[in-house]
């Protein structure tokens, strides 16, 4: 079973614990063909069986529960790994609102109601506007169950990465795709002293296959590369076998000071498995997202590192100022030497400290708690 079908299961089992005696006509628990998001190629619409006009989003249901005698119908979908976007995926979120409608007309002489459940993990505008896509929203943290339950679980306890390593780069900075919504990427490497650290950028998107230069015309940045850019920003690499030194050569990821977390979106709180690898590498970072989101960090038990800079970007909601703001922290470190880097990290092994236990011990079990507590809250509909 891969991780994100064991999260998937997990959920649909705490649904059926605080469900099974609830006065509901069906129960469906539902989630995307390819277990993230909405894709136009699987996820199919199609007409209602009834062919009463209704057209619906075919996706894959784990379980429906049926219970006899009752008026009423939960339909829950998992959207806690990716992002809402209404414009990215109109057809989903277009097509679910009018078969939600449709479905009451239908029924409309017969007492029948229809709940759309949907579990996300953001802070934004978007989910407020959940209700008017006729989705009921309940908020579950599910990237970081994934990092810390699954793709990061191996690194726990293991020396290469649990040993604190000499300092030799003040900052790190990994960027892969750089386009559309991550244009900001590049932007943001503009207003740093990219040449006092390591950072990575490709000539191209390796998606869009377009240029840097062509997304942002502005770049002054060169293109530059410290790892293979696969599609793993789980993956952590932190030592190789360098051929001409015939021997084990630890890599950037291992003996940096300050780690950039370039999250995927930056106008809102969505974090995904690129916050906790400081964590596990044991490494302060500053955080580029959406405002607040370190403020959300903190609210799952973390700790961040105000006593050593401001982190009052969290709070600036313009997203100019804000890569602005980080980018003179980046700066600082980058014009400290190594052996300031080096005072200042032990001073925050405390910190350091506390993230990476909080994150191997606890900190799974509170976002599975906070999905049965939001759940509970359906029992009453």
């Amino acid at each position: 079973m891969q991780d994100v079908e064991y999260i998937n299961h997990k959920i649909l089992d705490t649904i059926n614990g605080l469900f099974i005696d609830s006065p509901q006509k069906y129960i469906y628990y539902r989630v995307f063909h390819n277990n993230y998001r909405f894709n136009s190629g699987q996820d199919l619409v199609v007409d209602h069986p009834k062919n009463d006009g209704r057209r619906y989003v075919l996706l894959t249901w784990l379980q429906r529960i049926k219970f006899t005698n009752q008026n009423q119908t939960l339909q829950f979908l998992n959207h806690s790994f990716e992002p809402i976007l209404y414009q990215v995926d109109d057809i989903f979120w277009q097509t679910t609102k009018k078969f939600v409608e449709d479905t009451r007309n239908v029924h409309k002489n017969q007492n029948y109601k229809i709940n759309q459940i949907i579990i996300h993990s953001e802070i934004s505008r978007e989910t407020d506007q959940l209700y008017q896509y006729n989705f009921i929203p309940v908020h579950f943290f599910g990237n970081g169950v994934l990092a810390a339950e699954h793709w990061y679980r191996l690194y726990n306890g293991i020396k290469l990465y649990t040993d604190y390593k000499p300092i030799e780069h003040r900052f790190i900075c990994a960027t892969r795709l750089v386009d559309n919504l991550r244009k900001y990427r590049i932007k943001f490497l503009n207003l740093i002293e990219t040449d006092k650290g390591i950072y990575s950028l490709l000539d191209k998107d390796p998606y869009t296959q377009r240029g840097i230069n062509e997304i942002l015309p502005s770049n002054t940045v060169m293109p530059s590369s410290f790892d293979e850019h696969t599609n793993s920003s789980a993956e952590i690499v932190n030592r190789y076998f360098d051929q001409d030194k015939d021997q084990y050569v630890y890599t950037p990821w291992a003996t940096s000071f300050l780690h950039v977390v370039a999250e995927t979106m930056i106008d809102r709180v969505h974090l995904t498995e690129k916050i906790f690898k400081p964590m596990v590498l044991k490494q302060p970072f500053v955080l580029l997202c959406g405002s607040g989101a370190l403020k959300y960090l903190r609210s799952y038990g973390f700790k961040t590192f105000k006593d050593f800079w401001s982190e009052d970007y969290d709070n600036i909601v313009d997203e100019d100022q804000r890569l602005q703001a980080v980018a003179d922290i980046v700066n600082r470190v980058a014009n400290m030497d190594l052996y300031e880097c080096e005072t200042m990290r032990e001073k925050m092994k405390p910190i350091l400290e506390h993230n990476y236990n909080w994150f191997y011990n606890g900190f799974a079990d509170r976002c599975w708690q906070e999905l049965e507590d939001n759940l509970k809250d359906l029992i009453l509909l």
